[in-house]
């Protein structure tokens, strides 16, 4: 429960930093905005795991970035039902 209450944090952090953005995205790609983001964050884990010794984001920090963005891909889509 902790790995989440701190991805939570994160999320809260980082959209700060990057505003709304976010919605902007969203509302132009819709899920494939998310579609797009999580296979980069896939792509990286694979190579990581093949790879071992990373040069700067660790395996745990790569499925941070993946929960992250399935969580705000889950309120994205609550955000934006009509």
């Amino acid at each position: 429960m902790l790995k989440a209450m701190s991805i939570g944090y994160l999320l809260d952090e980082k959209g700060d930093d990057y505003g709304n953005c976010l919605d902007i995205l969203y509302k132009e790609y819709g899920m494939t905005f998310f579609i797009i983001m999580l296979h980069n964050k896939f792509e990286r884990l694979k190579n990581l795991t093949k790879k071992g010794d990373p040069n700067f984001e660790s395996i745990d920090d790569t499925l941070k970035d993946i929960a992250g963005y399935a969580i705000l891909a889950l309120l994205e889509r609550d955000k934006n039902k009509d």
